[in-house]
């Protein structure tokens, strides 16, 4: 009998120890799983093709993915000791944006014209994000960070007369309208930030702040903010125009005019 019990005691200990040993192991997997993702939102406006609502959709998605995998990468760079060199990054980039996506949801999506926008919130496998590009370090060089604060002060009804003037009605104007003016001015905003990731010398531009009204970018640049700034003045924005209102050694302030 003392045998018996002595032999189901060690056994009751040994499935006890296991337990540990397997909850253990799963507690530290769920803890590298959450490490591994960073969880951000993104918006991207596509235009429609043929009225082919489907495809403007998944390609705004799409691009919505790209641009989170991009602010991820940037905030994983921005936390080590050094500048990393992306010339091929884009095109790496949004070629397959989904393989360093692990889920997203639609927060918010629009047809609104020949544009179709989406909001997104998306979970970026951030581990081991730099290897997966294949992105080197390189020497941090004449790379500069420069702040990018772009506004839209003027409203969707201002005219060109209260611009010229100065008048103040139309800044109340837009504090009216701001809930239904802001996807408007999403439009605008989506393409100045694509025009800016077309410059030649721009390593990085990610939106680190915005509002209905403004837009706060931080980039990577291989020169100064005032080169900067005459890279963006040569810029044909089609549907507006920009003006450059500060420029410190780090930041640019931008003012975005509509139009009429």
């Amino acid at each position: 009998m003392k045998r018996k019990k002595y032999s189901f005691k060690k056994a009751t200990i040994f499935i006890f120890l296991l337990f540990l040993i397997g909850y253990g192991f799963a507690s530290s997997s769920y803890a590298a799983d959450k490490q591994q993702v960073t969880v951000l939102e993104s918006s991207a406006s596509v235009e429609i093709q043929d009225n082919n609502l489907f495809n403007a959709r998944e390609a705004a998605i799409k691009e919505c993915q790209a641009k989170a995998v991009k602010q991820a990468l940037y905030k994983i760079m921005s936390e080590k000791n050094g500048i990393y060199e992306t010339e091929a990054l884009k095109e790496k980039i949004y070629n397959n944006p989904e393989q360093f996506v692990k889920s997203y949801k639609i927060l918010y999506e629009t047809s609104y014209g020949k544009y179709y926008t989406v909001t997104t919130s998306i979970d970026v496998l951030s581990y081991n994000l730099l290897k997966k590009l294949n992105i080197t370090e390189t020497k941090e060089g004449s790379l500069a960070k420069i702040k990018i604060i772009v506004e839209i002060r003027n409203s969707i009804k201002t005219s060109s007369a209260s611009l010229e003037t100065g008048e103040t009605n139309a800044s109340q104007e837009y504090d009216q309208n701001i809930s239904s003016a802001g996807y408007k001015n999403l439009y605008y905003f989506v393409q100045f930030d694509k025009k800016l990731n077309g410059i030649k010398n721009i390593r990085q531009a990610v939106i680190t702040e915005m509002t209905p009204s403004k837009r706060e970018f931080s980039t990577l640049f291989q020169g100064n903010a005032q080169n900067l700034a005459d890279a963006l003045m040569l810029i044909d924005f089609n549907t507006f125009e920009i003006g450059i209102d500060k420029i410190k050694a780090d930041t640019l302030k931008v003012n975005i005019i509509k139009k009429p």
